[in-house]
């Protein structure tokens, strides 16, 4: 999901925004792309940082979504195809991407933190 979005787009700078590095995805993301800032920080910097950003690749949840709806900056959302955020849609001139997940999430089914679940995560 998140290689194939930085691979087809031309971002100048990219910074992961997590409240810390449980998620296998991230250490996999900065091997993969040296230039990728990120650091443990505050919930309100990285509402700041959120808020200031002018394209976001959504992951699964709403936190972000609700953000994104007080945000002046934004252009461009990437999101997976599942994640139904319509109230997004209020937003003034700001382009939708639906990143097409559906065989991806029927392959996860309920999470249980398993091995092979992680193994598709960082697979997928």
């Amino acid at each position: 999901y998140y290689v194939n979005i930085i691979n087809n787009n031309d971002f100048n700078n990219i910074i992961i925004i997590s409240e810390d590095k449980r998620n296998p995805v991230i250490e996999v993301l900065l091997k993969m792309y040296p230039k990728i800032k990120f650091k443990i920080q505050s919930l309100k910097e990285d509402v700041l940082l959120l808020l200031g950003s002018k394209n976001v690749i959504e992951s699964f949840g709403t936190f972000t979504v609700s953000l994104l709806m007080l945000s002046d900056n934004v252009i461009n959302i990437y999101k997976p195809s599942n994640q139904d955020i319509n109230l997004i849609l209020k937003i003034k001139n700001v382009n939708l991407y639906d990143i097409d997940v559906n065989n991806y999430v029927s392959k996860m089914g309920n999470w249980i933190d398993s091995r092979e679940q992680r193994l598709l995560i960082l697979n997928n």
